[in-house]
C-alpha cells in the first residue's frame, strides 16, 4: 500500500508548484528515496514561500508515512481531503493508509470507500480497501476465538473426568465369577451334599455290627414264639459278619 500511497500523492502533486518552484520537485524526489526529513524540510520551505495548498499537504503527508509517522500523516491528509479532484480521493487514499498503518481499521474502511464514491475507477483505493476488510474479518474472528477460550467451564468440570462407578452401583454383575442358576443350591450346600452321600455309603465297622445283633437278639426275646421263628428262619439267611 505504501508504494501506490507515493505513487498517487506524487501524480497529484503535478501542479503549477511544480513550475513555480524547485522545491517541490525535489521534496518529491526525497518523498520517492524514502527521505523523510529532507522531504519535510522542502515541503516546509515551499509552504513558507507560497502559503498553505493542499498539494503541500499530501505530500507532507506522504512524507511522514514514508518515516513511519502515521498518526502526524494522517492529520496531513486530512486536512487536504476536501481538495477537488484528483487530489482529494488521493489525500483519502493515504489518509486510509494511514490509519489502517494504526490498526484503525474501521477508520481506514471509511476513507477508502469515500475516496470511491469521488473517484469509482480509483483502482488503487479499492485495492486497499479489500486487504483492510480481509485484515478486519481476521481480527474479529481472533476476537471470538479468543473469547472462547476465556469464556469459564462449570465448576467441577475443569479438567476433571468422571470416575468409573463400582459394578454394583451400575447394577451390573461383577465378570468372572460363575452366576448360580434357577433351582441350584447354594455353593456351600453343594459343597456339602457329596460329604453326606459319602457318609451314607460307608460300610458300619465289626463293632457297630455286634452292638446291633445284640440289639436284635433282645427284641426277639420279647416277642411271641411265632415271630422268635419267623425271625430265626431269616437270621440263618444272613451274612455272617
Amino acid at each position: 500500500m505504501s508504494r501506490m500511497l507515493l505513487a498517487a500523492a506524487l501524480a497529484a502533486l503535478t501542479s503549477p508548484i511544480e513550475l513555480e518552484h524547485q522545491r517541490s520537485r525535489e521534496a518529491r524526489e526525497h518523498v520517492a528515496a524514502r527521505e523523510a526529513e529532507p522531504a519535510l524540510q522542502a515541503y516546509q520551505a515551499l509552504e513558507a514561500e507560497v502559503g498553505p495548498r493542499p498539494e503541500i499537504e499530501v505530500g507532507r503527508g506522504a512524507a511522514l508515512h514514508a518515516g513511519g509517522r502515521d498518526a502526524e500523516a494522517a492529520q496531513a491528509f486530512e486536512r487536504a481531503r476536501q481538495a477537488p479532484e484528483p487530489l482529494g480521493s488521493r489525500a483519502l487514499l493515504g489518509l486510509g493508509t494511514s490509519l489502517a498503518g494504526q490498526g484503525e481499521l474501521d477508520g481506514a474502511i471509511a476513507a477508502y470507500r469515500e475516496a470511491l464514491r469521488r473517484d469509482p475507477g480509483f483502482a488503487e483505493a479499492r485495492q486497499d480497501l479489500e486487504v483492510v476488510l480481509r485484515r478486519k474479518v481476521e481480527q474479529q474472528q481472533q476476537q471470538q476465538h479468543s473469547k472462547a477460550e476465556q469464556r469459564p467451564q462449570p465448576s467441577g468440570q475443569q479438567g476433571q473426568r468422571p470416575e468409573p462407578r463400582p459394578a454394583g452401583e451400575q447394577g451390573e454383575k461383577p465378570q468372572g465369577e460363575p452366576q448360580p442358576q434357577p433351582g441350584t443350591p447354594p455353593p456351600g450346600e453343594r459343597q456339602a451334599a457329596p460329604r453326606q452321600e459319602q457318609a451314607a455309603g460307608e460300610k458300619p465297622t465289626r463293632d457297630e455290627a455286634l452292638r446291633l445283633l445284640d440289639a436284635m437278639r433282645s427284641r426277639e426275646q420279647n416277642l411271641p414264639e411265632t415271630a422268635r421263628q419267623r425271625t430265626a428262619r431269616r437270621g440263618h439267611a444272613e451274612k455272617d459278619w
